[in-house]
């Protein structure tokens, strides 16, 4: 997407009046179609680095995994951005809200990925896991569903 360019002349105030004030009037037409142009710039740009983040700061697992404390170990991609110490929240795919377990990397190396799990919802067994970058629980004990910090820091809460 490109954004309009400015008119020209430019305001400037060593033009005569008449000049001068086509120029400002002209400028500030342009104003509003720039922040329209600029406002869809920035979402198509949020909505890119949101898909980048998410790439590396979130997985998926098809892991059978028991919903339980402890060291739960998931086979996920390569590459992501998973550290020791960082909190991630482990929800099942397809019941987010109600299925999930919550807790620190302990490790992760090529595709395998260790987490402590400290804090659990749901009970069964189930092989689709989504594993996202979350933070330490809040005072009130909450955990927030299905979001990543990259996603927040971009989109609010």
């Amino acid at each position: 997407m490109s954004l309009t360019p400015p008119p020209s002349p430019s305001p400037n105030r060593s033009q005569t009046s008449a000049i001068f004030n086509a120029a400002v009037s002209a400028f500030v037409a342009w104003m509003t179609t720039f922040v329209t142009e600029f406002n869809l710039a920035l979402g198509t740009i949020s909505a890119a680095i949101a898909a980048a983040l998410a790439a590396v700061l979130s997985a998926t697992s098809a892991t059978s995994l028991t919903v339980g404390t402890g060291a739960q170990s998931l086979t996920v991609a390569a590459g992501l951005s998973f550290g020791p110490g960082q909190w991630v929240l482990i929800a099942r795919s397809s019941a987010p809200s109600s299925t999930w377990m919550f807790g620190q990397v302990v490790t992760y190396s090529d595709t395998n990925l260790v987490v402590g799990v400290t804090s659990v919802l749901g009970a069964g067994t189930f092989t689709d896991w989504t594993v996202s970058l979350s933070g330490p629980r809040g005072a009130d004990g909450n955990v927030t569903v299905g979001k990543t910090i990259a996603l927040a820091l971009i989109f609010g809460d």
